[in-house]
């Protein structure tokens, strides 16, 4: 990949276009659980604070026992806008994990945790196939990512690759690309906390997804499976701060943040 291939965007760019998050979220929930109706209110990596509920609830493990129930008994909750949802399952219950686990020892790779040919089970996919615990660039994770999706039936008679690529952003004009859906999926894939913790299935196989910057600026993408124990797993997202853990606010605003712009195939 060129230089040229490259866009950098200052953290005010950023974060103007992270204002379309939840357009972009509301999008990707719908593809990955079409039956269950969410409220998004936070899909880039905000605070906490942005998920609090009108009813009391503002953390997902307050509600993890409900939502192992079938999504039509499960009981709904109020969000900050007032409207009444049925919140998500995002972790793997009991009997599923061990089936994934079983599967994927039989098959001798990483056991993937979510919807086979959607986006969040593309790029865990792309990873494991190109080595886990190994970081990759951006366009090799990409050609990975679409040679997945090219084998899964999409909408219209296309293929998931095709119905991914050739979808139009509700933001026409700050809307993301294919390419910055990717990325923001591979950060969403890091959350653990809040309401919408998407990336507790992996947390739960002692794994999460790495982003580092290399010494080129690009980024580069690793699936972490060398935890010692589920409680210990932190993603680190050098994008937002060069340490794991928590993202300092002051060291963000003197980054530049990396986003791939490669050429479409």
């Amino acid at each position: 990949m060129s230089e040229k291939d490259v866009k950098i965007m200052s953290q005010e760019e950023y974060e103007r276009e992270a204002k379309t998050d939840e357009d972009t979220e509301k999008e990707v929930l719908a593809e990955e659980d079409p039956d269950v109706v969410e409220d998004v209110e936070d899909a880039s990596g905000g605070s906490d604070e942005a998920l609090v509920r009108v009813d009391g609830v503002a953390d997902y493990n307050a509600i993890r026992g409900d939502v192992e129930q079938p999504t039509k008994v499960r009981q709904s909750i109020i969000s900050k806008r007032g409207n009444r949802i049925v919140p998500r399952r995002y972790h793997l219950v009991k009997g599923k994990m061990e089936k994934i686990i079983s599967e994927a020892e039989k098959s001798g790779k990483f056991p993937n945790p979510y919807r086979k040919g959607g986006i969040y089970f593309s790029i865990v996919e792309a990873l494991s196939n190109l080595g886990t615990d190994k970081f990759h660039s951006f366009d090799v994770m990409k050609i990975e990512i679409s040679k997945i999706m090219s084998s899964f039936p999409g909408r219209d008679g296309t293929n998931a690759w095709d119905y991914f690529v050739n979808k139009v952003p509700k933001q026409s004009m700050s809307g993301k690309d294919s390419n910055g859906r990717i990325l923001q999926n591979a950060q969403v894939l890091q959350r653990l906390t809040g309401m919408h913790p998407y990336g507790e299935k992996l947390r739960q196989l002692c794994a999460c997804i790495d982003i580092h910057v290399g010494e080129d600026k690009l980024p580069l993408f690793c699936l972490k499976t060398t935890w010692d124990k589920s409680e210990d797993v932190k993603p680190v997202n050098q994008l937002r701060t060069g340490k794991r853990g928590r993202t300092k606010k002051k060291e963000v605003k003197k980054k530049e943040v990396i986003e791939a712009d490669i050429k479409e195939t």
